[in-house]
């Protein structure tokens, strides 16, 4: 007969760093892992390993965290939280303690490497909450340090930034140096545009030259840069001392005048007011869709078109969309009335958020515990003792309990946010969901569940 124990102890493990920096100073990912294994190995607990490389600790939004909170919500295995230091989790206090409360509410032990926690869960979140402050102090001290340096080399004429302007390298004694073949280009490339050539075809062409591809942004990005007339200017000041000059002021002020002219052409007033304005997606290449109004014969028409499509720097995937304006609102307006109006639409509304809530990924993190006839069976075979069987019955109360709970406050609040949204935050949030496919059909309208 085959032996069968209970589980071990679930574990999450997070590890974080923001720089390279971090790295260098010992707060490598890899040491971080290799602490947080060695306490799992020796309080024989399951572990799982979850790590945010290159961000920092002042937002909450990283996406291994967002998995952690969501396996401390939704998982009833899950026992413990372990980081090498409690500021691997956050640098904001109120962040951190916002965490500390729902491992207490989940019953979920917050375990530091290098701070000492309180077992008990209120003396505990204090704790959390003095270190919390202590972090959010030093990342205001270490922004503060940055900026100060960051003062400090404008001031000495080097610069902040090691990514360069097209035409601009980094010189053996630390200041910017023209970079020649490329700084050629950029005066050739400001000669044709005062000559007429457009955007896309500068882009082509400088493409063509450097060997990789150049987007219209870069081309609009340099033709305004005024490094290249050997100015700087931020939040530190201004100085003629960082960037060497390429073109001429003549040269520059002609480049502005010619883009004055361009930008002036075509009227914008009114597209802010359109409803389905940067709402509507691309079928192609899901950028947003603006509008452009033209006028033939004295009758005006308009259109959605997708503006990035044409100007996307490889060729292979330029492309061109467009739908009619008056006719994609008309039905689309049609589309969401129909479904509005319909005598079960509540109901409907409430299946699908039903549904929805069922099949989210982080529901389906809950991990089904043994049943009571399998932690029987397991005590009359003498693969259990009395103390394990009794914390497996009360792991599985516990589980149905959670999941019912769960379960409904979820719904409970999904529709709260749905009544509070109102009828004009509901149309937009269904605008902003809808699909187009390359036929101009639509495909869905499926508002995100945020």
């Amino acid at each position: 007969m085959s032996m069968t124990k209970l589980s071990k102890p679930k574990a999450i493990g997070y590890t974080r760093v923001s720089t390279r920096r971090q790295a260098l100073q010992g707060f490598s990912l890899s040491s971080q892992r290799q602490g947080i294994r060695k306490y799992a190995e020796i309080h024989n607990l399951e572990l799982q390993m979850f790590e945010d490389a290159g961000i920092s600790g002042a937002t909450m939004q990283r996406p291994a965290l967002q998995n952690v909170l969501n396996y401390i919500r939704f998982d009833v295995g899950v026992k413990y939280l372990v980081v090498s230091r409690l500021d691997r989790l956050s640098r904001n206090a109120a962040d951190m303690i916002q965490i500390a409360e729902l491992c207490q509410d989940h019953s979920v032990q917050l375990v530091s490497l290098n701070e000492h926690l309180s077992g008990d869960p209120n003396s505990a979140k204090s704790q959390v909450a003095i270190y919390g402050a202590v972090a959010e102090f030093q990342r205001s001290i270490i922004r503060e340090n940055v900026m100060l340096g960051s003062a400090r080399r404008f001031k000495a004429g080097l610069p902040i930034s090691m990514k360069f302007p097209i035409g601009y390298k980094l010189g053996p004694d630390g200041h910017v140096m023209t970079d020649l073949i490329p700084a050629l280009l950029v005066i050739e490339m400001f000669d044709r545009y005062i000559d007429g050539v457009g955007y896309r075809k500068l882009a082509d062409w400088l493409s063509g030259k450097l060997g990789r591809p150049i987007s219209l942004v870069t081309i609009s990005n340099m033709l305004k840069n005024k490094h290249y007339i050997g100015y700087a200017e931020n939040s530190y000041g201004k100085s003629s001392e960082i960037y060497p000059a390429i073109v001429g002021d003549w040269m520059f002020d002609l480049a502005q005048k010619r883009r004055d002219q361009q930008t002036t052409i075509r009227p914008r007033k009114s597209r802010q007011d359109d409803l389905l304005y940067q709402k509507l997606k691309c079928p192609i290449c899901q950028h947003r869709l603006g509008i452009n109004v033209v006028t033939k014969k004295g009758r005006q028409y308009s259109y959605y078109y997708c503006s990035m499509g044409k100007n996307i720097a490889d060729k292979t995937q330029r492309h061109t969309f467009r739908m009619r304006a008056p006719e994609t609102r008309e039905a689309l307006l049609s589309s969401i009335r129909s479904v509005v109006s319909d005598p079960g639409f509540i109901s409907i509304l409430r299946s699908a958020l039903d549904a929805r809530l069922a099949t989210l990924p982080a529901q389906a993190a809950l991990r089904q515990p043994a049943s009571s006839t399998q932690l029987y069976k397991q005590f009359e075979a003498g693969d259990i003792n009395t103390s394990e069987l009794k914390e497996g019955l009360s792991e599985l109360e516990r589980f149905k309990v959670r999941q019912v709970t769960t379960s409904n406050e979820r719904f409970s609040k999904a529709v709260q946010k749905f009544q509070q949204m109102g009828l004009v935050m509901f149309i937009k949030r269904v605008i902003e969901s809808v699909l187009f496919d390359k036929n101009k059909q639509i495909v869905t309208i499926e508002p995100t569940s945020d």
